[in-house]
Parts: structure tokens; C-alpha cells; sequence
């Protein structure tokens, strides 16, 4: 780092007139620019003092002379006045640098100019050995719209430039970038729209970055587009919305005000290749009851989306695929949250999730959808192989909507292969749609914990849909199968594995298993047997109902220790068993069952109401 002492320039001068300061004798104690550093065809900032009149001004130092040149007057006072008029200077005044306004230091090889807004730079002429520009702020200093510039030789193609009052470019070079940079107030009242979406042209131009919102509230007023990979719009703080008042506390919120049934932010693609890495995190946003979506995510791979929000006529977040993209469109592998407030009249879906003839929305992990609906609370079409790993919704007094809806579809384009791990829909239950509203039904959904508990009706299962679920009232644990001689198949007769008795957990002690309820059970069975087996033996163990017998094919490969076990799913009517027989299909050994709990055992899990 250069060592400058231009704050101890002072120096008289006997100047008259408004033209250029001729550079006298240093006053005492004080030195001349030249014995300061100052450099021959540089600007630096100076003042001039003549009696109670001053003036501060930008000038060109010139070794011969020595003089200085009056280029931009920034202040003056004269005669109690204040303005940016010259002094009509009297030969008597005196002459002083203010190093620290526009030149502060050289850093490396870059010299640094240092403005208090983008609009002082834009009206400075920056002399051509300064390459750095500091802004303190956009149209004043601290108001976030602070930024750093390099100079370019030509215009730059995005909105983060300025051209200064020589003629210079300069291109913006901060990798995370405001909306304050390109004017946004974020205080609810100025429409932010362009700022924002400046904000983000600047990011893509740069190959990817951050959009950081500060705390505030943007006003927009058309859609916030982010049409390319590694965009990250980031808020200071999503917060949440409340039951009572102040009903909606965030740090980062945008807002409303466009045409009814507009969409606030939308992810998609601008070309024929998927967009990926994006994110969405940190804002809350505000429908008013006028926006129709609150952010629309097509033929994203990879993204963070986690959304908040409130009052959204047709839904608060949608999942899709573009058509315009011609390699693999599908909306897949993005993490998404969401939390919102749709409970009122005219509220749309917190999530719907879509796609097309040849795409669609799939192997999504969705960690969590919260919050209130009164229409729908979540819709699934198109959309298969998604995880949900929490849902808990409150349906709203007066409303009429479903918790969760699976549709139905043209073949392959209907819900399908989802997993639910928890599922509490509220009062509006979860539906499997058939093909009495589509011409293929939603199949193949499953749900680990289905919550009636907290309210829900036992989901209702369409017309050739299939629905998998357990519920805390319908699990059967178990205990052990154990035999008392521990041998099975003697002779050539079958052997019947349930002559023992079952004592599952207290749910039921019978040699069989009583179904309580109509409905498909999954069976599962394990069982262990000790060396004493004959090598070549096979066997069959069934799974034996009133309605049909499953068996599973063991050939015995070594006198040894082993460990078998599957399982089905079988259909039972209220009062039907279901027991386990085991069957010597060739040769004349025994079968000696382990009786350790652990290792010989039966599983009965009731799964759903059946169709």
C-alpha cells in the first residue's frame, strides 16, 4: 500500500478570479501537494478558504507551475449561501487536499475512487489511472444499495453498470447482489418489480449467484422470472404467519400488487435445457387475495425451494415441466418445504404437483407441507416416486376441501408410486381418485402413518385406485411363533406351523390369526432352523387363508444354521384367519425350528380397507 500525506497539503495561492488555482508556498506546519505525493495529471479532491467563503472541488494536479485545475465544484459557501458556484477568488486564500473523497488509497495495483451514491459517480469524471469504483449507496449512502464497480472497456450486457461522466463503463462486480443496488426501497410502497428482476439479470450474466433481500417489504407488481441454473434468491427470514395480531411477522416479505390471478415468482427454463441448483429460502410472500401463484417451479433438477405464505387464489406453490424442454423435462430431486396460511374463501391448494404428456414431477423429497386450507389442501396429478416426509393440515371451519387429493389421469399421467411417511390431512381426509373421474386411477400411493387421530376420515379409495396405509389403531405387533419339540415335518405329512400358540403383543392369542375388520393384511413370516436339516430337502412354506394359499419354495443347500423369510399381502374378511404351514415337498428329513423370538416369528400388519 502507497503512503500518501495529502491531508497535510495547505498552501497559499495568489490566485484571482474563478480559473485554475496556481500553487503557492506551504503555510507553516503544512507541506506543498508535491512534497505530499501528489501525482502529475491526477484528481484529487481540494478546498478553497477565502475569509468566511470556501469551496470544496474535484481538480486536476499539474506538476508544471505548479497548478490545479477547478473541474467540478461539489460545495461552496459564499456569503452564507450555500450552492456549487466558484469563488471569485481575491489573491489572498488558501488551498488544502481532502485526500479522503475521492481518492482514499492505491490496494495493490488498483487504484480506488469512493462516491456516496451510484448517482455522484455517474456525474464524476473519473480520471483514467483510477480502475475501482466504491459506491456507498444508490441514490445515497446507506441505503444498502452499496456496491463495488471495475472499470471496463465497453459496455457491459447486464444492468449492473454505470457509465461515468468522461465516458468510462463500469461493471458491478459483487457476487451477491441487492435489489437496493438497482434502486428497490423495500418499504412496502415503491413497486420493486424492476429492481429485483435487475438484480437477478446480473446473477445470470455473472454465471450464477445470490439475489440477497435484506429485511424489508417488496411491493411487486408482474412476475419475479428466474429463467437459468444457480440463481438463489435469498431473504433475511421467511417468518411465519399468526393467530393473532401482528398475523404475519418475517424478516423478508414480497407482496402483491398486480393483476388478479397473477404468479409472484417463477422458476423455468428460457431454453430447451432444465434449470438446476437453484434456491428459494428466507421470504414470505404475501397473495392478498389477488395473486393467483405464489411461485411456480417447472423442469427444475436439484433446487431448494422453501416456501411461505398466504392467500393465494389458485394455489400457493405448483411443481410442472416446460414443454419447450426437449431433454428430460421432468420437475425432479429438488428438496421443497412449505408452510402457508390458505384458509379462507377463495384460497387455492398450499401445493399442487403436475406435469405433462412426457414429463413430469417426480423423486421430489418434500420434508414438509403446514399449514391451513379451506378449498383443497394439497393436489397431486401427474406426478410419481415423490416422498413426503410430514403433512399436517387444518382444514378451516366452513371449509368443504380435501386434505390431500391423488388424481387420476391419462395412463402414466395419473398420481402414482408416492410415499407418504406421515400424513395428517385434517378434517377433509385423503383421497384416492378412480377412473369415475379419469380413465386411469391413481395407484400404488403408500402411507406409513395415516394421523385419525388429529381428525382424519379413513382416506377414500376410488374405483380401480390402490391405497396403501397404516394407522395407529391398525398395526398388529408381534411376538414369537415357538414350538415345544422343535421339530417340524416329521414323516411325510404336512405339518401345520400354527398348532402353537400366538401372543401378539396382547392384540390376539389364537393359533391363528383372526382378522378383527374386512381389508388387505400384509403377512410377513421368519423363521430359523439349526443344523439339523438334510442337505438336498425341499420344502414349501405357506401362507394359508380361506381364499388362498401362497407358498415359497426352500431347497436346503448345507447342513447348517439359516435364516428364511417373505411375507404377502392377503385380503380378509371380518372374522377370516390366516395361518403358516410348512410342507415337505422332497426328501424325508425334519425341519428344527429356533424357538428364539428373534429369529421365528410372525408379523400380521392390517394395510388398508382394501377396494
Amino acid at each position: 500500500m502507497a503512503v500518501y500525506l495529502l491531508d497535510s497539503v495547505k498552501v497559499a495561492t495568489p490566485t484571482t478570479g474563478t480559473g485554475s488555482v496556481t500553487v503557492g508556498a506551504a503555510e507553516p506546519g503544512y507541506l506543498t501537494p508535491a512534497e505530499a505525493g501528489a501525482v502529475n495529471g491526477r484528481v484529487y479532491t481540494w478546498r478553497l478558504d477565502d475569509g468566511e467563503d470556501f469551496e470544496i472541488f474535484v481538480g486536476t494536479y499539474s506538476s508544471a507551475g505548479p497548478t490545479v485545475s477547478r473541474d467540478t465544484v461539489l460545495y461552496s459557501k459564499i456569503g452564507g449561501t450555500a450552492g456549487t458556484s466558484k469563488l471569485n477568488l481575491s489573491g489572498s486564500a488558501k488551498l488544502s487536499c481532502v485526500p479522503v473523497r475521492d481518492y482514499l488509497v492505491t490496494i495493490g495495483s488498483q487504484d480506488v475512487a469512493t462516491f456516496a451514491s451510484l448517482s455522484e459517480a455517474v456525474q464524476a469524471s473519473i480520471p483514467s489511472w483510477i480502475s475501482v469504483v466504491q459506491t456507498l449507496g444508490y441514490a445515497a449512502a446507506g441505503d444498502l444499495g452499496d456496491g463495488t464497480y471495475k472499470r471496463v472497456g465497453s459496455e457491459p450486457i447486464h444492468p449492473g453498470k454505470f457509465q461515468s461522466a468522461d465516458g468510462a463503463w463500469w461493471e458491478l462486480t459483487n457476487q451477491t447482489v441487492r435489489p437496493q443496488m438497482f434502486g428497490a426501497a423495500g418499504d412496502g410502497v415503491v413497486d420493486d418489480t424492476d429492481a429485483i428482476n435487475a438484480a437477478i439479470a446480473v446473477v445470470v450474466a455473472q454465471g450464477g449467484g445470490t439475489v440477497y433481500f435484506p429485511p424489508g417489504t417488496y411491493k411487486i407488481s408482474s412476475t419475479i422470472y428466474v429463467r437459468y441454473s444457480d440463481v438463489r434468491l435469498i431473504g433475511a427470514g421467511r417468518g411465519d404467519f399468526h393467530y393473532t395480531a401482528p398475523y404475519y411477522v418475517s424478516a423478508t416479505t414480497l407482496t402483491w400488487a398486480g393483476t388478479a390471478g397473477g404468479t409472484m415468482v417463477q422458476f423455468r427454463p428460457a431454453g430447451t435445457q432444465w434449470i438446476s441448483g437453484n434456491c428459494f429460502e428466507g421470504i414470505y410472500l404475501r397473495g392478498n387475495l389477488v395473486a393467483g401463484t405464489g411461485i411456480s417451479v417447472h423442469s427444475s433438477f436439484g433446487g431448494r425451494y422453501i416456501v411461505a405464505g398466504d392467500s393465494f387464489t389458485t394455489r400457493l406453490m405448483i411443481t410442472g415441466c416446460s414443454p419447450d424442454v426437449t431433454e428430460t423435462a421432468d420437475c425432479m430431486q429438488n428438496y421443497i418445504e412449505v408452510r402457508g396460511n390458505q384458509g379462507v374463501p377463495g384460497c387455492g391448494p398450499l401445493l399442487q404437483m403436475t406435469g405433462i404428456s412426457t414429463a413430469n414431477s417426480c423423486f421430489n423429497r418434500i420434508g414438509y407441507v403446514d399449514g391451513n386450507y379451506y378449498g383443497n389442501g394439497i393436489e397431486i396429478y401427474n406426478a410419481d416416486n415423490n416422498i413426503f416426509e410430514h403433512i399436517r393440515l387444518y382444514r378451516q371451519p366452513g371449509g368443504s376441501g380435501v386434505g390431500v387429493i391423488l388424481n387420476g389421469g391419462a395412463p402414466n399421467e395419473e398420481a402414482r408410486g408416492n410415499i407418504f411417511i406421515d400424513c395428517s390431512p385434517g378434517a377433509g381426509g385423503l383421497v384416492a381418485m378412480g377412473t369415475e373421474s379419469a380413465t386411469s386411477a391413481s395407484k400404488e400411493n403408500y402411507i406409513l402413518f395415516y394421523d385419525t387421530p388429529n381428525g382424519a376420515p379413513l382416506p377414500y379409495v376410488g374405483t380401480g385406485a390402490t391405497l396403501w396405509y397404516g394407522t395407529l389403531d391398525d398395526k398388529f405387533p408381534c411376538a414369537s411363533a415357538r414350538s415345544s419339540t422343535g421339530n417340524y415335518g416329521e414323516g411325510t405329512s404336512d405339518v401345520a406351523f400354527n398348532t402353537e400358540l400366538f401372543d401378539l403383543m396382547g392384540n390376539f392369542s389364537s393359533p391363528t390369526f383372526t382378522a378383527p375388520k374386512p381389508g388387505k393384511y400384509y403377512v410377513h413370516w421368519q423363521l430359523t432352523h439349526t443344523g439339523g436339516v438334510t442337505v438336498n430337502d425341499k420344502w414349501v412354506i405357506w401362507i394359508v387363508t380361506p381364499n388362498e394359499q401362497i407358498g415359497y419354495i426352500y431347497y436346503i443347500a448345507a447342513a447348517r444354521e439359516n435364516t428364511i423369510a417373505s411375507g404377502a399381502v392377503v385380503d380378509l374378511k371380518a372374522g377370516q384367519t390366516v395361518k403358516l404351514q410348512i410342507e415337505r415337498a422332497e426328501g424325508s428329513g425334519n425341519f428344527p425350528v429356533s424357538p428364539d423370538s428373534r429369529f421365528t416369528r410372525l408379523d400380521v400388519h392390517y394395510i388398508s380397507q382394501g377396494l
